[in-house]
């Protein structure tokens, strides 16, 4: 499996080679044809504009304006730059607006490298900064805060739903587990102690939209106690770690969550969910913080060969002021997000091994609240396992592959975990 997962993430980095660019500008050179400036990260793209001379050269003739039309992840914007006379010295005046937001500022400094470095300052901290923030969550498919399937947000969103819906969703490999009632242990119910479940694992994942791509690593760390009287009884610390790649951008990804899982029937369960998560995306020049709160729904339906589970989560999701590497986080973007789900387990093939289930999973999920760039998206399952009864005493896995479809979005996601 190891072997497998090292395969998928090499053919992952291939595909996205030819990514493009996050950012990019263009402006009118000495003979008035339009040259373009690209780059990957924004501090790259300002260098590139604070090397084009703005004074003192065919490019500004008499002291004219040099326009620039910029691309900031999706977001259009315009600039221009010209020589002044303030006092008896000359400086250079820059001017920026970002019409989607009604941001218009003007920047004054002996040159133009320092005209562009307090640019820089603007597009990362302030209230311009933060409505470039929402803006970026409403226009990009690959904004690393929110508005998409690889943001921070949407990844929190699948955490919190999975811990509730996936882990202990089947007990299809060894029957239907004995548990306590209101009136006490019944025959043949399991008693404890029973040892908390440590967890473990990776995850691959490719997102393309219209020509962009991300691609992403996640180690999922978990850690899970079981009530000795009621297995499904439970407590889980979830500590899922991401790093990201962006059209060649570079993002980090951390995020905390704690659940409590408590059955209210024999096949029905509850679970409420807090978490608090960050994203450092310097390349892009962003970062958020995000807390949240979810509560997600269980239902089992046993049958005499198959299980069907039916999950469903609500939960509100906000980011959090403050600052990470000098960029303000509170954007104000805030969310409540429904994602619902079915899955069908069954026996696994005799060649899978003894003791596996299949499992086919449909899964929606739907975002209310601030704009963003993609409210809805559904992901469409297929993992095989091992036995993963509340109860059981002995370690299991899961691996499997699912496919994101949508609108826009499209992407491929293979994971693995294993639990002892």
């Amino acid at each position: 499996m190891k072997r497998f997962i090292w395969i998928i993430g090499l053919g992952l980095s291939a595909a996205c080679s030819w990514a493009a660019d996050n950012y990019t500008a263009n402006y009118p050179n000495a003979v008035r044809q339009p040259v373009d400036l690209a780059s990957k990260t924004l501090s790259g793209l300002l260098s590139g504009i604070a090397a084009v001379p703005v004074a003192g050269s065919a490019s500004a003739p008499s002291g004219a304006p040099v326009p620039f039309s910029l691309s900031l992840r999706g977001v259009s914007a315009n600039l221009s730059g010209a020589p002044a006379l303030l006092g008896n010295a000359t400086v250079v005046n820059g001017q920026l607006s970002i019409p989607s937001t009604g941001a218009n500022a003007q920047f004054t400094a002996p040159t133009w490298p320092e005209v562009i470095e307090q640019i820089k300052r603007y597009l990362q901290q302030g209230t311009a900064a933060r409505r470039l923030q929402r803006e970026s969550a409403r226009s990009s498919p690959f904004d690393p805060v929110a508005g998409n399937p690889s943001s921070l947000m949407a990844r929190m969103v699948a955490n919190d739903f999975a811990t509730a819906f996936s882990p202990f969703a089947s007990n299809l490999s060894d029957g239907p587990v004995q548990v306590a009632q209101a009136g006490g242990l019944p025959a043949g119910a399991v008693r404890g102690p029973l040892p908390g479940l440590p967890g473990l694992g990776a995850q691959v994942g490719l997102l393309r939209d219209h020509g962009r791509s991300a691609r992403s690593l996640t180690i999922p760390l978990s850690y899970t106690l079981r009530s000795d009287l009621d297995p499904r009884r439970q407590f889980s610390v979830s500590l899922p770690l991401t790093v990201a790649d962006v059209d060649g951008a570079r993002t980090q990804q951390g995020a905390l969550g704690a659940a409590m899982r408590q059955p209210v029937t024999r096949d029905w369960a509850l679970s409420g969910n807090a978490g608090f998560a960050i994203v450092c995306a310097a390349d892009l020049g962003s970062a958020g913080k995000i807390g949240s709160l979810s509560l997600s729904s269980s239902v089992v339906w046993r049958g005499a060969g198959s299980d069907l589970v039916m999950g469903n989560l609500i939960g509100h999701y906000r980011t959090l002021g403050g600052t990470i590497n000098g960029v303000d986080t509170g954007s104000g973007i805030s969310n409540t997000v429904f994602r619902n789900g079915l899955l069908w387990s069954m026996p696994a093939p005799s060649w899978l091994g003894f003791g596996r289930s299949i499992e086919y999973s449909v899964v929606n999920t739907h975002y209310t609240g601030t704009e963003l760039y993609l409210r809805n998206y559904t992901e469409l399952g297929l993992s095989i396992g091992s036995n993963k009864r509340a109860d059981s005493t002995r370690s299991y896995m899961q691996g499997g592959l699912s496919v994101l479809v949508s609108a826009k979005t499209t992407g491929l996601l293979a994971s693995y975990g294993y639990w002892f």
